[in-house]
């Protein structure tokens, strides 16, 4: 592409001096300081910003989806997680393929040309490292251009060429200013590498979030909107404990009464149209005021509504009345269990 001296977060070097890192360092950052033209993308940039846009928005969406679904923020932070890591692995994959095919495809005339510097930027943590581009002249049915092809590494690779070498570039016939200067398979190599252990990272994660229980379960929790009484309840939380018993008495008024809780199994169960109630039928016993209960409808489960011969329930008297919960909803977690 078309070097311009004045780009942004860049400088250029023309000299084969040794290149005093900490001075170039500091001229970046304060050419930071100004406005300046940002330098072009490239085919294979442009090619990987639309794909990278369109996996980083299918990502944010699916991160939605997740939530409206589930209602549980971490689902939705662990998709869109997910979903980044697939978007880095698709970008590096696409650069990789694009930057092949455009080259192998497209530049592919060999000419001659000099390097006359080199474009040099920061990079690493804080821009604490030095990477260098080399910038070429040549000459092309008559007309001069001075390009580069945006691609920065450091150390030698940086630095392939001295300033004023005369060397050997390819150049796209139909676009002069598209060159390269290195046609190995690296540049499609790295990136590709890259890219597939991006999405083997984002299909371990994806992995690890099914296979993990202690996950499922905070996903689940989380997104559990029912709200819990003082006195919990226990058809939902599937067991029922002494304070619980004293508080379901208490809002009946029969608080500090005296009660007992055993088990018993019953014989039948018949739904009585005329009152509405599900009338219990429990094997007889002497012990017991009475066999049978009665039962409204709003405090029947399924599983009493399903409740066959020998089913176990437990058998709560208080006084001259006595109340049941099905075995199969709850369980007692008291030490009065006769």
């Amino acid at each position: 592409m078309i070097y311009n001296p004045d780009y942004r977060r860049q400088i250029f070097w023309d000299t084969n001096d040794p290149v005093n890192f900490v001075n170039i360092l500091r001229q970046i950052s304060e050419m930071e300081r100004y406005p300046r033209e940002r330098y072009p993308t490239s085919r294979a940039g442009k090619t990987v910003k639309t794909g990278a846009l369109i996996c980083f928005i299918l990502a944010v969406i699916a991160a939605v989806i997740s939530f409206i679904i589930s209602k549980s923020i971490i689902l939705a932070i662990v998709v869109l997680m997910i979903g980044v890591g697939i978007c880095l692995g698709v970008s590096s994959i696409l650069l990789a393929f694009s930057r092949k095919i455009i080259i192998d495809g497209h530049i592919t005339e060999k000419i001659s040309a000099t390097c006359i510097g080199y474009s040099l930027r920061g990079s690493g943590n804080s821009g604490r490292r030095v990477m260098g581009s080399p910038v070429f002249k040549y000459n092309y049915r008559g007309m001069d251009h001075i390009a580069f092809d945006a691609v920065w590494s450091t150390g030698s690779a940086g630095k392939p060429y001295l300033v004023g070498q005369e060397c050997e570039i390819w150049i796209d016939p139909d676009d002069p200013d598209e060159m390269v200067w290195d046609k190995s398979n690296s540049n499609f190599f790295i990136p590709l590498v890259m890219g597939i252990f991006a999405l083997a990272l984002a299909g371990v994660f994806i992995f690890l979030a099914a296979s993990d229980d202690a996950f499922k379960t905070a996903v689940e929790q989380e997104g559990d909107q029912t709200p819990v009484t003082e006195v919990y309840d226990p058809i939902a939380r599937g067991e029922i404990s002494d304070e619980y018993i004293d508080a379901l008495f208490e809002e009946n008024g029969l608080g500090n009464s005296d009660w007992t809780i055993s088990e018993r199994k019953l014989d039948r169960m018949e739904y009585n149209s005329q009152t509405g109630k599900y009338e219990f039928y429990f094997e007889h016993d002497d012990s017991f005021i009475t066999d049978a209960i009665s039962v409204t409808s709003d405090l029947v489960t399924e599983n009493m509504k399903d409740a066959g011969s020998g089913d176990t329930y437990y058998w709560i008297e208080v006084e001259d009345g006595a109340t049941i919960f099905a075995r199969d909803d709850v369980e007692y977690t008291g030490d009065k269990l006769k």
